[in-house]
């Protein structure tokens, strides 16, 4: 699997935890009338799981540019 490949798959994963997170916070402020604990902990993990998606993005660019690049042989 190339760096790009496996970056993307990195990417697909963490966008899925995500959209879980995101759906257990919706689940947790029904059940606690929008404000507990549970839920600033876990708008703080998809913060930082969305600078990471960020990241990988950037890092999958940088990665098809290199691949654009021919290589001497």
């Amino acid at each position: 699997m190339s760096e790009r490949s496996e970056l993307i798959a990195r990417k697909q994963s963490v966008q899925a935890r995500i959209v879980q997170l995101q759906r257990n916070v919706e689940r947790e402020r029904l059940r606690s009338g929008g404000r507990s604990k549970k839920i600033a902990q876990m708008d703080v993990q998809i913060e930082q799981l969305q600078a990471e998606e960020s990241e990988l993005r950037q890092q999958i660019d940088r990665a098809a540019s290199v691949a654009d690049i021919p290589q001497d042989k």
